[in-house]
């Protein structure tokens, strides 16, 4: 196997180091005391689905993590630490269809290597190497390798004005499964090498990185390469005044190869403590299967009238050249804000805003392209899409890191909405979570040509008190056609919002929360409305007991689909003593699409930790029930782990 630079160091460091004879060993290297765990799992799932014979699946786990560290003369010149847990699991699966055994082999190695990072000369440097390996093989053919390599070598400039790193990090992964002896084996074979500068000041952000990705199966042949630059620049003077200057370049070059531009300034001038402006300016230019660009200016003059009534007038012009279609837009707006103490210790904020714009699009028909629209996922489980005329096929979802691709129809299904717009659902039980950001790429008709004017408005207000806030917000846009044909190149936008939040603290041991709120939001011929109510209670009965209930229901009503959500999660904290924590917890959620679908999950079980010594015991089951329309499914899940550490 070819070895890396990074690797080839660190065995360079250990050859040093075992060559060396006892007693110059003994003088030059100091090792720490060996720390070591040994670990044991257990865990058994019996799962019975609708319409489908029961299925009992156990595994057990066994191992050991070892922990060396040291130093090398001195922790200033040279700090190392080893890290390796190899694992063995061996397992069963039972059901009415087949009975397998399976056996699994897992090391992961961990070492790290810092050389002169605390000592005063100019440079250091970091070295650090993982290794993992894991084979699983589950009987009749099926067998399951994967290896993950990740080394870094990083040399370090001290420097006070430009503390700066230039590094190399290589990534390999190969992963072979085969499901049988006659099935065909899956593969993955990468590897990724990367050079990376990184720079900063009090005044300056340097970054460039050159990447290779290799491909290594013919079959899919990805090979990339990635170029990334990014120079940011940042000045202050005065009280109040900065200037700051961005520049970032992407160029991929091979599988789903594109270039990406962005550069931008800001400016903020502080003309006296009541009144400053703002200027900035991005541009942005993405090419792929077609080029646009983006050019983005505005202007912003802030008056600040003793902290309580702030105005905003801003002006701002955008041009894009989308490659079917170009668009210019002028807007100014004004808006204000105000604010101020109340009776009883309460707080007033309101604000009142519109302006007036003019949209000029230029539009010769086709596919347009969106890249990495941002979504974060909420308890309705529905994400609305930016963009009308959406070609579905070329729907494409993916975590934040636009690394790991989500499955339609497993993750997520795409249903159509009101005035041509696009919905994703997304399916519970899958890999997207409430709370998860996702990232959309997807193509689009291009809208028809027009002319229109834009009339934006937004009212606000809101009373906070210790044990109460209210609050009422309301804004849209009112697009009128100027010139053009076809209406549908116009939509009229409404958002509203009002709710209530109530806190009760009568003691640190209690203390509880509720709130309501209806939300109403119309795109053209799309309406949505719902209805959110949240509740949470905190109860510490005594220094060893705690109560935490939380709860939320959702009523929404969109596009003619009534949907309802339901939730609750009751868990206690039992402490009968110092090393016996005892935690029982419930809870529920319902989802019900009327006329459509429905689905019921309960769940409910105890944790248990205990500890003897150096021996930490930790027990725990778990009882979950899901029915719906579509199937049933239940599921008892035990698990116990047994700790023991070094001293």
């Amino acid at each position: 196997m070819k070895t890396s630079g990074p690797s080839k160091c660190l065995i360079v460091l250990a050859t040093f180091v075992l060559h060396a004879s006892p007693a110059r060993a003994q003088e030059w290297v100091h090792l720490d005391p060996l720390k070591w765990e040994a670990k044991v799992e257990f865990e058994t799932t019996k799962e019975q689905i609708q319409n489908s014979g029961p299925t009992r699946d156990s595994e057990v786990k066994t191992g050991v993590i070892f922990k060396q560290s040291g130093f090398v003369l001195d922790p200033r010149i040279a700090k190392f630490s080893i890290k390796a847990n190899p694992i063995i699991s061996r397992g069963k699966f039972n059901s009415t269809t087949r009975n397998e055994s399976r056996a699994g082999e897992l090391l992961d190695f961990n070492a790290r290597l810092d050389v002169l990072e605390g000592a005063p000369q100019p440079f250091s440097a970091n070295l650090m190497a993982n290794h993992t390996t894991n084979t699983t093989d589950a009987g009749l053919g099926s067998q399951t390798d994967l290896s993950n390599r990740n080394e870094y070598l990083g040399l370090n400039w001290k420097n006070r004005a430009f503390p700066s790193t230039l590094s190399i990090s290589d990534r390999s992964m190969q992963q072979s499964f085969q499901s049988g002896l006659t099935n065909t084996t899956s593969e993955r074979n990468e590897a990724e090498r990367a050079i990376t500068f990184r720079g900063r000041s009090s005044k300056m952000d340097v970054f460039a990185e050159h990447l290779w990705h290799d491909d290594k199966i013919p079959a899919t042949d990805q090979d990339y390469t990635n170029d990334r630059f990014r120079l940011h620049n940042l000045f202050r003077w005065g009280k109040g005044s900065r200037f700051d200057s961005r520049i970032e370049y992407l160029k991929r070059v091979g599988f789903r190869g594109y270039d990406r531009l962005t550069v931008g300034e800001q400016a903020t001038l502080e003309h006296t403590r009541a009144l400053s402006s703002s200027y900035a300016y991005r541009y942005s230019s993405f090419s792929q299967d077609q080029e646009t660009t983006e050019h983005i200016g505005d202007f912003t003059l802030t008056h600040n009238l003793f902290d309580t009534l702030i105005t905003t007038l801003r002006f701002e012009g955008r041009a894009s050249d989308l490659g079917v279609s170009t668009e210019s837009e002028y807007k100014g707006r004004i808006d204000s804000n105000y604010r101020r103490r109340i009776l009883w210790g309460g707080r007033l904020t309101a604000g009142l805003g519109g302006g007036y714009g003019v949209t000029n699009r230029v539009s010769s028909g086709g596919l347009s392209e969106v890249v990495d629209e941002f979504h974060s996922v909420d308890s309705s489980y529905l994400v609305l899409l930016v963009r009308r005329f959406i070609e579905t096929s070329t729907i494409v979802v993916t975590d934040a890191t636009g690394s790991f691709v989500f499955s339609e129809g497993t993750d997520y299904t795409v249903i159509p909405a009101d005035n041509n717009l696009t919905q994703i659902s997304i399916i519970a039980g899958g890999m997207i979570n409430v709370g998860d950001t996702i990232l959309v790429s997807y193509k689009y008709q291009a809208l028809p040509s027009a002319k229109f004017s834009t009339i934006p408005y937004q009212a606000h207000v809101a009373f906070d008190f210790d044990w109460i806030s209210v609050f009422a917000r309301v804004s849209g846009e009112k697009e009128t056609l100027i010139d053009g044909v076809d209406e549908d190149a116009v939509t009229d936008r409404f958002n509203a919002s009002v709710g209530v939040e109530l806190n009760w603290n009568p003691s640190p041991d209690l203390n509880g929360t509720f709130s309501a709120a209806r939300r109403t939001a119309i795109s053209g011929e799309f309406n949505s409305n719902s209805i959110n109510f949240n509740q949470s209670l905190f109860y510490r009965l005594n220094a060893r007991t705690a109560l935490n209930l939380t709860a939320n229901q959702d009523f929404i009503s969109s596009d003619g689909q009534q949907t309802n959500f339901f939730g609750a999660d009751l868990g206690l904290r039992w402490q009968p003593w110092r090393k016996l924590s005892v935690m029982p917890h419930i809870g529920t959620w319902m989802r019900d699409e009327k006329g459509v679908s429905e689905e019921k999950f309960l769940t409910g079980g105890v944790d248990m930790e205990y500890s003897i010594g150096l021996v930490d015991l930790r027990f725990g089951y778990t009882h979950e029930r899901r029915s719906g329309t579509i199937t049933g499914r239940s599921e008892d899940r035990i698990m116990l782990t047994i700790i023991r550490k070094s001293q």
